[in-house]
């Protein structure tokens, strides 16, 4: 969500850019339950951007446009605790 997007880019010593709404956004209510579903520059662990870089942000309603989640998890009986 916005608010949420929003904690995480002050926090990270970063400032909101633009926020583009798509077609399934109508009214301020819908802007507030939006979710992201794209933004720039694309988070890559590990990847570092200036402080002070704005961050772009695409919302949306439709739920198809998340990526999948990851439904394959993989434990590795060799280490100790793993479940």
């Amino acid at each position: 969500t916005l608010n949420k997007a929003e904690q995480i880019i002050i926090s990270s010593a970063l400032n909101m850019g633009a926020m583009v709404y798509d077609s399934t956004v109508f009214t301020a209510e819908d802007s507030v339950r939006a979710f992201v579903w794209k933004q720039s520059p694309r988070f890559i662990k590990g990847q570092r951007v200036p402080i002070g870089s704005p961050v772009y942000l695409w919302f949306t309603l439709d739920s198809t446009r998340l990526p999948a989640a990851d439904t394959m998890i993989i434990k590795d009986s060799s280490v100790p605790n793993e479940k």
